[in-house]
């Protein structure tokens, strides 16, 4: 799961500290991210996968069938989206 182990190493950057990580674990309710965090972490990722990656364009690809936030935001969510 090299994706998975580099987005768990990217929330370790954000936080400052590495944690185990599950798929599910939500970015601001498990893992107490707040919304400059979120930026910081796109950033991040961004650098990590030489990629350019639009908040907007994140959160469509997981809320196209519910009415998710950004605070519902998992990490099985990010790895998704990175793996499209």
């Amino acid at each position: 799961m090299p994706v998975f182990d580099d987005v768990s190493d990217v929330v370790g950057i954000i936080l400052g500290r590495r944690l185990p990580l599950k798929s599910t674990d939500k970015l601001v309710e498990n893992l107490g991210m707040e919304s400059i965090d979120i930026v910081d972490f796109v950033y991040e990722l961004e650098r990590k996968f030489k990629m350019e990656i639009r908040i907007n364009s994140l959160m469509e690809s997981i809320s196209a069938s519910s009415q998710r936030r950004y605070m519902d935001l998992t990490i099985g969510d990010v790895v998704k989206f990175l793996q499209n």
